[in-house]
């Protein structure tokens, strides 16, 4: 999950990462659980990790092809 790649790449815990996106580590857990959240979350999460939403989308569907 490339939310996940870039919160360790950061050195950042998962509780570092919901204070950065103004959420709840809760919260978080149930995006990475999941895998699904609002535009408005995932622009936010998006300039946080600084990445585009399109790649956030592309790599969410990526691992959901990949379920070997």
């Amino acid at each position: 999950m490339l939310i996940d790649r870039i919160r360790t790449k950061n050195r950042w815990t998962k509780k570092e990462l919901a204070g950065k996106l103004d959420m709840t580590r809760q919260n978080l857990h149930l995006i990475y659980k999941n895998g699904n959240t609002s535009l408005k979350k995932l622009q936010r999460i998006a300039d946080v990790l600084g990445v585009s939403e399109d790649s956030l989308l592309l790599e969410e569907s990526n691992d959901a092809g990949n379920t070997q």
